[in-house]
């Protein structure tokens, strides 16, 4: 496993997915926990904003001590796969930025020390004015280019028609495993429709990266709009129903929780086993598709609100030789990586992974990362089935020959329930 785990790690930040060769929400330090990228006000929102709107970002996350550290926050402009733009600041930021984070809040009443910081952009400071993609970069003052942590959100227009449909006729058969994401782009508004030097369009199922589709030749043209109809790269694994948890209550607690126990100094959520499905019927359940939010029942604080160590179990007769196994969701901002990768127990027969989180509840599910492979595959741990409700995220960007930097010109949702 040790070898196995080395050879992994050290592919993975190169070839899971085009988006690994810029920014991503991520922590680099164990000690920052819960990073939430929101829109202000909006629980499980996609952290998207329009130009010149009301609307703002909220960064938010906490450091586990109650020792308040001196923080600033960098903004940066980035391309359509999250690299640095060649913008300077005075072209997308009006206002100044390297500013401290002032906003903080220490825990009460919790087994888990913590500090919990918020930013929210735009502010009195600073305010962007290109649509496009950013990065805020939090670091401690004294050392500004010691990063701590990184939180990604968009700026958005509204220049692009989206029309998107779910299909289950795929190339591989009809009502099989697979869903099939139809997509049309009208230009009408934009005045020009881009060639493939100038388009990037990216479609997301759920809260995940390892599986995203980047467009730029459309399959059809038809005046001023570019259509994609059965195209292979936006076909994809329909997957299984999200599983849940619910421990915002050490008693009443719900889901896939088998019990919650108090072993000192902290409380150890057991996550009910899991297996590979012993019918292949397909269940409708409700989820929400992979988020998760946070909070705590009867608890009228949000620094009330406790931490607790959460073990995740998959079971299996054997350890699967030619991949590794992912505990997945937006709690760990949709990517596969060293966080939520699973560890193989022989002795009990089983994948375990213990992570420490915020009580809430949890969107996740299991899946495998073939050896080798850029995207995970759900088969191999459950069943994927074409009625599955999924929802795809829509991000189309442009760059005009010649211009430095890429504008998202629009974004959209869909689901197929």
């Amino acid at each position: 496993m040790t070898k196995r785990l080395f050879i992994f790690l050290s592919y993975l930040f190169c070839v899971l997915s085009p988006s690994f060769a810029g920014y991503r929400t991520e922590t680099f330090n164990d000690d920052y926990k819960s990073l939430q990228v929101r829109v202000h006000g909006i629980d499980m929102s996609e952290p998207i904003i329009n130009l010149d709107s009301d609307d703002r970002i909220e960064i938010s996350f906490d450091e586990m001590s109650r020792t308040p550290r001196d923080l600033v926050y960098i903004v940066e402009h980035c391309s359509a796969l999250w690299e640095p733009s060649e913008l300077d600041k005075i072209d997308y930021l009006d206002g100044f930025d390297h500013q401290d984070v002032v906003d903080y809040e220490y825990a009460r009443n919790t087994t888990f020390d913590y500090t919990h910081y918020s930013v929210i952009l735009p502010n009195d400071d600073v305010k962007m004015t290109l649509s496009g993609n950013y990065v805020v970069k939090i670091a401690d003052r004294e050392k500004p280019d010691s990063v701590l942590l990184t939180a990604c959100f968009s700026v958005a227009e509204r220049l692009v028609d989206i029309n998107a449909e779910i299909k289950s006729n795929t190339m591989y058969g009809i009502n099989t495993k697979y869903q099939q994401v139809n997509l049309e782009l009208g230009f009408e508004k934009l005045g020009i429709t881009p060639n493939d030097r100038e388009l990037i369009a990216i479609v997301r199922q759920n809260v995940r990266w390892d599986n995203a589709a980047y467009l730029n030749i459309p399959n059809f043209t038809r005046a001023n709009t570019l259509i994609w109809e059965n195209e292979e790269k936006l076909l994809f694994d329909a997957g299984n129903e999200w599983r849940r948890i619910d421990f915002s209550d050490m008693i009443n607690f719900n889901g896939d929780v088998k019990r919650i126990e108090y072993h000192r100094p902290y409380y150890h959520v057991e996550v009910a086993p899991t297996y590979y499905p012993s019918k292949p019927d397909y269940d409708w359940f409700e989820d929400q598709d992979g988020h998760y939010k946070i909070h705590g029942q009867n608890i009228t604080s949000y620094y009330d609100i406790d931490y607790s160590v959460v073990h995740f179990t998959y079971r299996n007769d054997w350890e699967l030789p030619d991949g590794l196994v992912f505990v997945a969701g937006e709690f760990n901002n949709g990517y596969l990586d060293k966080h939520n990768l699973m560890k193989w127990n022989n002795e009990r027969k089983q994948y375990e992974l213990d992570i420490v989180l915020k009580n809430g509840g949890y969107n996740y599910q299991y899946v495998f990362l073939p050896n080798g492979e850029r995207k995970a595959s759900p088969d191999r741990l459950t069943i994927s089935h074409w009625q599955t409700e999924n929802e795809y995220h829509i991000f189309v960007y442009y760059k005009r020959l010649g211009d430095r930097y890429y504008r998202l010109i629009g974004t959209k949702k869909i689901k197929n329930k």
